[in-house]
């Protein structure tokens, strides 16, 4: 561990700098991966919306609202209300990212159905994680301008908080995706070269999520470095 630290703390900088770059890349990657398969329109004609629904419909899952919202990865299952949230692009577009996408909403929805044991273990950690969001940056803030030492570490554990939400957000995504995959080609919705591409499409997102893990981490390794230099 010891060795770790150091490490971070002679290559500060170039890893303040990884940690700006990673996020930018993965959103980048995601939006470029995105507007790509978005002009591959599929097959079937069938819209991000339709094919929500049949999905829905062929499971045999019932309550579920499928509505547009404004915005760009913008789309989302909230449980609470069983509504499924597509942006304009996917409620509406025809093209592999549409379907892709929607359909992998429709893998949270059918997470929730079936009680996945990732849902419930990120909505365990999910009160800790919004506890932390909002007072992490605000104590290690202060703590490093005051030397208040215990506030500091109050603040990283804040941040652990969130990485634990974030890991535990990864299985909950992968698996909504392969369940999207697998509808796909189990209900004939899309042709397997489009299946391929719906697939690319949704391992550039996944990686969002794990940028996302691996920057929180290198943060908290960062902090902890300085607070053994100081």
């Amino acid at each position: 561990m010891d060795s770790i630290l150091n490490f971070f703390d002679e290559y500060y900088f170039l890893i303040f700098i990884v940690m700006i770059m990673l996020p930018l890349w993965a959103t980048t990657n995601v939006k470029n991966t995105i507007k790509k398969y978005s002009q591959i329109k599929v097959k079937s004609g069938l819209t991000g919306a339709q094919v929500a629904q049949i999905i829905i419909d062929k499971e045999g899952i019932t309550g579920i609202t499928i509505k547009q919202v404004e915005g760009q990865l913008t789309d989302n299952y909230n449980p609470t209300n069983q509504t499924v949230s597509l942006s304009k692009d996917i409620y509406s577009g025809d093209s592999i990212s549409s379907v892709a996408v929607a359909s992998h909403e429709i893998g949270h929805v059918i997470q929730h159905h079936e009680n996945y044991f990732g849902l419930k273990l990120r909505s365990l950690v999910l009160p800790m994680a919004s506890t932390g969001s909002k007072f992490a940056g605000m104590a290690i803030f202060i703590g490093l301008l005051s030397q208040a030492t215990g506030l500091f570490y109050f603040g990283i554990f804040c941040l652990v908080a969130i990485l634990l939400f974030q890991v535990a957000t990864l299985p909950v995504e992968f698996n909504a995706s392969k369940r999207a995959l697998v509808k796909l080609n189990q209900y004939g919705l899309l042709e397997t070269s489009e299946i391929d591409g719906s697939r690319v499409v949704l391992r550039s997102a996944a990686l969002t999520y794990l940028t996302a893990v691996v920057v929180t981490l290198l943060n908290i390794l960062r902090l902890i470095a300085i607070s053994r230099r100081r």
